[in-house]
Parts: C-alpha cells; structure tokens; sequence
C-alpha cells in the first residue's frame, strides 16, 4: 500500500509556524482569523482537553490520533506528536505525565518533544 501525505500550502506552514512561536494566544482567542489556518483559530485558551488537542493535530496533519499512540516512528507521525506535545504542554494546565498518558509516552519523552516541537 503506497500512502500519499498531502503537503501543506507553504503560506499555512509559515503561517503556522509564526502562531507556534509567537503570538499563538492571539489565534487561539480568535483574532486574525485570515492569517492563520482556520482550526486554530476555534481552539479554546487554557483548559483545553487533551483529548481535543490531539484530534485537532491529528486532523490537521491528516493522521489518527490511534497513530499518534502508535509506536511508529515514521516522521509523519513523529512530527504531529511533537507537536501535540508542545501545544498541551504550553496552552493546558495538564502535568508532562498526563499529556504523555494520552499518546503513551514518558514524561521525559513529553518533555523532550516539546521543546522539540517548538522549534524553527
């Protein structure tokens, strides 16, 4: 079975990207719906549930989050989880061994990919 992932606009990529680094508390209170993809923009501030934050990178990046649990290592799955990771982990109150329960993860791996995920 050949899999074919889609690629991102790059605009929505660096859009994206600027969220991620910048000013994503902006985007997740709804301002500037234009510039930056539009799921972002409905995701709630604080108290976000986990569960919630890993459908929405699931759905973005056009994976499942049963994927996401997985211990697949390909980098279609890697980079999203690295990315959940980051954002549970700066926009929930949830502790490093939570946001790791949910895609079966140790904390230090949580840790590890937040800071990773994050990154340029």
């Amino acid at each position: 079975m050949t899999w074919i992932l889609e690629r991102q606009p790059a605009a929505a990529w660096e859009a994206l990207q600027a969220a991620w680094k910048h000013d994503l508390p902006a985007v997740l209170e709804g301002h500037d719906p234009h510039r930056y993809p539009l799921r972002l923009s409905s995701w709630p501030a604080a108290d976000t549930a986990l569960a919630d934050v890993l459908k929405a990178v699931a759905d973005y990046y056009h994976v499942s989050a049963d994927d996401l649990r997985s211990k697949n290592r390909q980098r279609r799955f890697t980079e999203p989880r690295q990315i959940y990771c980051y954002v549970a982990k700066r926009h929930t109150t949830k502790s490093l061994a939570q946001i790791g329960a949910i895609i079966q993860r140790d904390p230090t791996t949580v840790m590890h990919s937040a800071r990773t995920g994050g990154a340029p």
